[in-house]
């Protein structure tokens, strides 16, 4: 795509720029900073903030996306400014490229880890306010380190600048390419058309295939309420398939329910240990407490409806000595492939082939465990949270 007519602007204490390629409302050029002396990408909106009012909000813009830029998978903003020409820009770090210049398809535990991350890029933007409106390969950006980073282009949606998507876009959602308003839930289909595209021509494990399905849905209503429900789901398949899991990176306040299923899940324990995930401090442990007494009502809100036809487990009970607590429960009648999945301290969950879970305690601490069926990747009703102490 030509660069604008309107050439390079002309910004104080940077070298010349040199121009790299357009997108949806912008060109990015090349330069590098003058002191201290570092390479830099400039994006410049293709056309003048001529009003008072327009720059202000620019400026308002610029501010949140500062706020933001300092997550680990956000570009870093360096600078933002109206050049004297009227066209506003952003300075920030310099990448090599983006993820999908090699044209490789990623394996999916690459896609799932790299989901979870943009996906907390993105639920962060959105925490600050920014919509993104343009998730999708070119803007997922590497860095010399080989990190990959969101390009927080949400600046012309604050602007109210709409570009027009062609029916070819399979990245921009329905509902957005129809001429309707870009919202939290195009920014979901975005992610989820992106992941399902890096995956090339690999084959889409189910637990995966779901996810995608439901971000990528044609009824914005049917898909995830957030970024952090879609990085959630994401993880559940990590789990599913076997993969590590990816750590969440998303500043939480604790006053939302959905924050409340993630924050005992930040700090786990080493994986390889006995217990799995445990909690870093009393004070997530308290946490967590807190998200089991809202009851396994909350627990199948936040995760997905229970499927039916998958059987419930119940009466989940508890011995306990002075260094371990043995959960058990019995079989509800598990069909072929079913696996049990057990969530401990509102943590990350388990997968286990027998009604049976060992847990080391300390003395005198108290551990909860809820239990659900898990039929390749889909769940049953979870099970009442049973709790137990430690006997000392």
């Amino acid at each position: 795509m030509p660069a604008s007519p309107l050439g390079p602007p002309a910004l104080p204490g940077y070298s010349t720029a040199r121009f790299h390629g357009s997108g949806e409302l912008v060109d990015v050029y090349g330069a590098e900073q003058l002191s201290p002396r570092r390479p830099v990408l400039v994006t410049v909106l293709q056309q003048p903030l001529l009003s008072d009012e327009e720059r202000e909000r620019f400026r308002a813009a610029a501010d949140q996306m500062a706020l933001v830029s300092a997550h680990p998978s956000v570009l870093t903003v360096l600078q933002a400014s109206v050049a004297v020409d009227g066209r506003p820009y952003i300075v920030s770090e310099r990448c090599i490229g983006n993820i999908a210049e090699d044209g490789r398809a990623m394996t999916v535990a690459e896609v799932l880890a790299l989901g979870v991350r943009i996906g907390s890029a993105l639920e962060t933007l959105h925490r600050a306010g920014v919509l993104h409106g343009g998730v999708r390969p070119p803007h997922l950006l590497v860095t010399p380190y080989g990190s990959v980073v969101l390009a927080a282009t949400g600046f012309a949606a604050a602007l109210g600048l709409d570009a027009v998507p062609s029916p070819e876009d399979v990245w921009t959602a329905p509902e957005v390419r129809a001429g309707g308003a870009l919202g939290v839930a195009a920014d979901v289909h975005g992610l989820g058309a992106t992941l399902r595209s890096l995956l090339g021509g690999e084959p889409v494990p189910a637990p995966l295939r779901r996810v995608l399905d439901r971000a990528t849905s044609q009824d914005p209503a049917r898909r995830h309420g957030s970024a952090l429900e879609l990085v959630l789901e994401l993880r559940e398949a990590q789990s599913a398939l076997g993969h590590p899991l990816t750590s969440i990176e998303v500043a939480l306040d604790g006053t939302r329910a959905i924050d409340a299923r993630v924050l005992a899940a930040l700090h786990p324990e080493d994986p390889g240990g006995p217990r799995g995930v445990r909690l870093a401090s009393w004070a997530l442990l308290a946490a967590a407490v807190v998200a089991i007494a809202v009851g396994a009502s909350t627990f199948a809100a936040l995760s997905r409806a229970a499927d039916a036809g998958i059987p419930a487990v119940e009466g989940v009970r508890a011995i306990a000595d002075d260094e371990t607590i043995v959960f058990s429960w019995t079989d509800p009648g598990l069909e072929q492939g079913d696996r049990f999945q057990a969530r401990l301290d509102g943590g990350v969950p388990e997968l286990l082939d027998a009604p049976r879970y060992v847990v080391e305690a300390a003395e005198g601490e108290t551990v909860c465990l809820s239990v659900v069926v898990n039929r390749d990747g889909r769940l049953g009703e979870p099970s009442e949270p049973h709790c137990a102490a430690s006997a000392g």
